[in-house]
């Protein structure tokens, strides 16, 4: 497996940077960004590959459900993970938004973040891929490509079975 590449995204410096250093002390085979925005991080997000979000909730200019719904549709393998204090979260218009959560102030927090960004390095964490506006449409093309090849296999096996006993071959 490669390096496993986290963004850590926090609009307090200390907080940024005590983060990212328990990471790479805590953490093999992994590559440590840092953003202090929205902005900067939706631009790490889009110039680099980025394997994990690891996003506080208040950015000054946004927060980090916008990020997470951001990262979401943008990179969908990219896992997510709010990072917080026990801040008044509000996720009502992010309910389609899923991201593991993280209180600073529970027990074992850093640890429990390092287990999910490990765990993220290995598999996709919630992340689902979009579902296309036309998927009904690919369904339907799957199943009429299934129908052909049902009616099309016989013949394929018969014209084989004529080639064998022409040519005098082995099947």
């Amino acid at each position: 497996m490669g390096v496993t590449v986290v963004l850590i995204v926090d609009r307090d410096e200390q907080t940024r940077l005590r983060t990212a250093r328990f990471i790479r002390e805590r953490l093999e085979d992994v590559s440590v960004l840092t953003a202090n925005s929205l902005a900067t991080a939706r631009d790490a997000v889009e110039n680099q590959t980025v394997d994990v979000v690891v996003t506080g909730y208040t950015l000054g200019d946004g927060n980090g459900l916008e990020l997470a719904d951001y990262v979401r549709k943008t990179s969908p393998g990219t896992g997510c993970i709010l990072y917080t204090d026990s801040e008044s979260v509000d996720t009502d218009s992010f309910e389609d938004v899923v991201v593991e959560f993280v209180g600073k102030e529970s027990p074992d927090a850093a640890e429990t973040l390092a287990a999910l960004i490990e765990q993220a390095g290995v598999e996709l964490t919630q992340a689902s891929y979009p579902v296309p506006e036309a998927e009904r449409e690919r369904l339907e093309a799957a199943d009429q490509f299934l129908t052909i090849r049902a009616e099309i296999v016989p013949v394929g096996e018969r014209l084989a079975g004529l080639a064998v006993d022409h040519f005098d071959a082995s099947a």
